[in-house]
Parts: C-alpha cells; sequence; structure tokens
C-alpha cells in the first residue's frame, strides 16, 4: 500500500519514531491552518526552529532559520518583547545564504530600514533574490534602486518588469505593474 512505511527492525522502529516527532512538530507549524490546526504559539515554535537552525540541517534548517528571522522580528522571546533586529539579520543572513529568497528580501529590508542601514548590500540581496524567481524580491529591488536614482531607474524598470513575468509565470495570470513613470 502506498504511504505505508514497513519497518523491519527495532532499530529502524526507534529511528522511525525518533523523526516523526520532529518532521511532524516542524510541518504542522509551518502549515498552521486557523481552521482547527495547531494553536498559535510563536514561544513554542522558535524553540522548535532554533536547533535545526543552529544545527544548519539540510532538510529544514534554512526553513527554521526564516521563521526564527521572522519571530525575532516580531520581538517573539525577547526579554523585552520588542522587535530584535540585529537577530532577525543573522537568522535572515543564514537562510539567505542556504537560497531561501525570502529570507534574502527580509535581511534587504531590515537593512534599509533599521539601523545600521546599508542600502548597497540591501540592494544586491533584493537583486539576488529576484534572480532566485522571486517576483517580491524584484517589486523591493526595483524600489530600492529608485530611491538611490542616479541610473538607477532604468534597471527599476527592468526589475519591475520582471516581476510582473514571475508573477504571471506563477500565478498564470499577468500582472503589470506601472510606477511614476
Amino acid at each position: 500500500m502506498a504511504g505505508l512505511t514497513t519497518l523491519s527492525t527495532e532499530e529502524e522502529v526507534r529511528e522511525y519514531l525518533a523523526n516523526v516527532h520532529t518532521e511532524y512538530s516542524f510541518q504542522c507549524h509551518k502549515e498552521n491552518d486557523a481552521a482547527g490546526g495547531v494553536p498559535e504559539d510563536p514561544a513554542m515554535a522558535y524553540s522548535l526552529f532554533l536547533g535545526p537552525c543552529e544545527k544548519s540541517s539540510i532538510d529544514v534548517g534554512p526553513d527554521c532559520c526564516h521563521n526564527l528571522g521572522l519571530l525575532a522580528a516580531q520581538g517573539v522571546r525577547q526579554p523585552d518583547g520588542r522587535p530584535n533586529h540585529d537577530l532577525s539579520r543573522r537568522f535572515f543572513a543564514k537562510a539567505c545564504d542556504a537560497g531561501v529568497a525570502p529570507s534574502c528580501m527580509h535581511l534587504a529590508i531590515s537593512l534599509n530600514i533599521h539601523e545600521p542601514r546599508d542600502d548597497t548590500r540591501a540592494t544586491a540581496l533584493a537583486e539576488n533574490a529576484c534572480k532566485m524567481g522571486h517576483s517580491p524580491s524584484c517589486m523591493v529591488a526595483a524600489h530600492l534602486l529608485s530611491q538611490r536614482g542616479l541610473g538607477g531607474k532604468v534597471r527599476a524598470r527592468e526589475l519591475r518588469a520582471e516581476a510582473a513575468r514571475l508573477h504571471a509565470e506563477n500565478t498564470g495570470r499577468d500582472f503589470s505593474v506601472e510606477f511614476g513613470k
């Protein structure tokens, strides 16, 4: 039967049971649905994501780091409950380095908004995430280039067009965007 696991030794059973809880925990927190799914518990989610992120687990580590970046940016598990942008940047950078495009975008936004600012690095990160096929990152890069001026407007227009192309490709719907002609 499809979907059944055949476990023939005690060692296989122990390994399966040791891993099933971990996989279930991460998947449930990742797919938390509002219609009766796992209750939202950001502090517990933070605890569950921390181990795989720190261990750089190839399967779930980068996604866990991304989620930790989101939680730290919201102040989850911070002593004063305030956003910790340095910590969120560290988590986003780790996930971005592993190829998680949304983390590159969030890191770019943080570098553009919060001190210490680094608009050059922010733009490069957003453009790199755009190259990974993440259409929102294309829009962020376009915005950052438009802010900087000096020839950035032409490249910004190209990035907006790329965002529209990626969106249409991913959704099957055209999404043309024109800002400040």
